[in-house]
């Protein structure tokens, strides 16, 4: 049986966005629910991979820690993939499912995809 990993955008599904997030070192305050999902799903046996465009782990586990998500819910990986395959590109995280904030679902049809970005 292949392992569930899940990938989960750091900025507006953990960390509420706050002005100017995308600065190195502005991170918001934690989402209601967060906690509690996350340490459900590593007790279902999913590998948590953390992911964010933010690239320095060390300020990341920082600010996870500063709301308790480091110390209770013990994810797996801050923006790095499980089982690599040699040659595949390093950019996308590889998961069996992505819960992000920006995502719009495709579900085998492009009917009503754009209508949903027109909603943005």
């Amino acid at each position: 049986m292949m392992q569930k990993v899940v990938a989960v955008d750091l900025d507006g599904c953990i960390l509420r966005y706050v002005p100017g997030w995308f600065s190195i070192r502005r991170y918001g305050s934690l989402i209601p629910g967060a906690k509690s999902v996350l340490k459900e799903l590593r007790q279902k046996g999913w590998w948590v991979v953390i992911y964010t465009v933010r690239g320095d782990r060390q300020e990341i586990k920082s600010a996870l820690e500063v709301v308790g998500v480091y110390q209770e819910v013990h994810y797996d990986a801050i923006n790095r993939r499980k089982g690599v395959l040699k040659g595949s590109y390093n950019g996308k995280m590889g998961a069996s499912a992505y819960i992000d904030d920006r995502a719009i679902a495709f579900r085998g049809r492009w009917t009503g995809v754009l209508e949903e970005l027109e909603k943005l």
